[in-house]
């Protein structure tokens, strides 16, 4: 029996009558524990909610209305509604300076 070796293969055979490896076996679905990540814990983070500071006035921003469960930056140049993950001073900052240049 002739077996033709290539290196990029992902597929290996045995000496024994071409009989495949776990990592075809793995593809035709005879171990779908592997493929599907199963016994592999991941660690779930909970939503995590910034919540509104007066502090965040001097930067332009303010609550978005209709915004009370999930409080949303409103910009008050640009009136831009901003996800709840920018509600820090830097990242609020850092639009301030980046969208809106006064005189610089």
């Amino acid at each position: 029996m002739f077996i033709k070796y290539s290196r990029s293969s992902p597929i290996s055979f045995s000496k024994h009558e071409g009989t495949a490896t776990t990592s075809q076996q793995a593809v035709k679905g005879e171990f779908p524990n592997i493929l599907n990540g199963a016994g592999v814990s991941k660690k779930r983070k909970g939503k995590f909610v910034r919540q509104y500071s007066q502090k965040f006035l001097k930067f332009g921003f303010t609550v978005a209305p209709c915004s009370e469960q999930f409080p949303l930056p409103l910009c008050l140049v640009c009136s831009k509604v901003l996800s709840n993950d920018v509600m820090k001073p830097c990242k609020l900052e850092r639009h301030l300076n980046s969208t809106h240049v006064f005189g610089k």
